[in-house]
């Protein structure tokens, strides 16, 4: 981006501010090098797999890509460069352009620089890769990571958020799977809530500083439909569809509230993934008026302010107390959309209730810099035309980017307590 002096120092300052990662899907160090990547991990971690096969890259190939275990340049660039040149302008690609610019000194990235960087890439695949980029080149302290599990060997920067639905209800199989991950016996709805509390009560009891769900429609609990949908579920689990309009939703809308009393009781956070992804008109944010305004005990953390519908997302930020705004992904779907929603944001909602950054990467832990580096990119064009604008200094800026970047994730997420 080209900036003015002013917006430029002020990007420089924010380059320097702690940060809290709220929100990837990374396994731990040793799983991660385990994995062995080769270079491909890089369109594939990070989502430009997608905008791959948008710009016609064929699925058999993309189903093959998050693929660990070492693979030839020649065998897979091939199958990328036809696409490559329509995508690289997308912000996917932007943060792996930042990366290898940055990170490897290469500035474009084409048939002659791809063998480097895969060659880099595999160079990397040491112990210590999570302390290059999460302490020394992103300044992060603590990494909220969801991979449902809570525990983080020789790794305290990682802690855990894990599933609110311990199951899919959308399955017929989904009472034997509930079962066997609890170990109990199942035979009436109560077993079924009572498995499900033990498993979400595991999870904090070993640390898990948050739960995850995703929007949906949800309707006011009824326990009597409920009943007779988890009767029709067990005795004949095969015959679901002739049972069901689309699933068991009564049975779903009912557990779901029942299950979010173990976020209330722990006094945690449920984050709400709305949206972008596949069909996003079934991830409206608007869906979270469906029980948000009914579980003032609990704190619901709006992921990826519901991009498209993001001003939609920014007054339910603005208007309902136990809902915030994360910023999780937003700036690799669409750094411009990102800039223009946050510049509106600090007219609509109270500072305390924005998280700025969570990389969302499950394959290319490198990526993680390039996607913090455009968000500090938004929040040094947003704030400085502030600035600009006189509607604050530099000294207030820097203080909102240190709360979106750090102090509201240290806050909601009850980081700074030992649980």
């Amino acid at each position: 981006m080209r900036w003015s002096d002013l917006v430029e120092g002020l990007f420089k300052d924010i380059l320097e501010l702690k940060t809290i990662d709220a929100h990837e899907h990374l396994l731990p160090e040793e799983e991660y090098l385990e994995q062995e990547y080769c270079g491909l991990n890089l369109f594939a971690g990070g989502y430009i797999y997608h905008d791959l096969e948008s710009a016609g890259m064929p699925a058999s190939f993309k189903g093959t890509m998050r693929l660990g275990g070492y693979r030839p340049v020649a065998e897979w660039w091939p199958q990328i460069a036809p696409y490559w040149e329509n995508v690289k302008t997308t912000s996917f690609s932007n943060a792996l352009r930042i990366t290898v610019r940055d990170l490897y000194g290469i500035q474009e990235i084409d048939a002659d620089t791809i063998g480097e960087i895969a060659a880099r890439v595999q160079s990397d695949n040491r112990r210590g890769i999570y302390d290059w980029i999460f302490e020394e080149k992103c300044k992060i302290s603590k990494v909220i990571d969801c991979i449902d599990r809570t525990l983080f060997p020789r790794d305290p920067r990682f802690v855990g958020i894990t599933e609110l639905m311990k199951v899919n209800i959308k399955r017929s199989d989904c009472i034997q799977t509930l079962a066997a991950r609890s170990g109990h016996s199942i035979s009436n709805l109560n077993d079924f809530e009572e498995a499900g509390f033990d498993l979400l009560e595991r999870d904090i009891r070993h640390g898990s500083v948050g739960f995850k769900t995703i929007i949906d429609d949800r309707c006011e609990p009824d326990k009597d439909a409920a009943e007779k949908e988890f009767t029709w579920l067990k005795s004949d689990p095969t015959g679901m569809k002739g049972r069901f309009s689309s699933y068991p939703k009564a049975l779903s809308d009912y557990l779901f509230d029942r299950w979010l009393n173990v976020a209330a009781r722990a006094n945690v956070p449920v984050a709400v993934h709305s949206g972008y992804w596949g069909d996003f008109r079934k991830l409206d944010p608007k869906f979270i008026y469906s029980f948000a305004p009914r579980r003032s005990d609990i704190h619901f953390d709006l992921f990826h302010l519901g991009m498209p519908m993001v001003r939609e997302a920014a007054m339910i930020g603005k208007n309902l107390p136990n809902v915030s705004l994360n910023l999780t992904w937003c700036p690799i779907i669409s750094q411009r959309q990102t800039i223009s929603i946050l510049n509106e944001i600090i007219d609509l909602v109270p500072l305390n209730k924005i998280i700025a950054f969570g990389g969302d990467y499950r394959v290319c832990v490198q990526k993680v810099y390039g996607h913090l580096v455009m968000m500090k990119e938004v929040l040094a064009t947003i704030l400085g035309d502030r600035i600009q604008s006189s509607d604050f200094g530099t000294n207030t800026a820097l203080k909102i980017a240190q709360r979106w970047l750090y102090d509201n994730a240290i806050e909601l997420y009850h980081l700074g307590v030992a649980r």
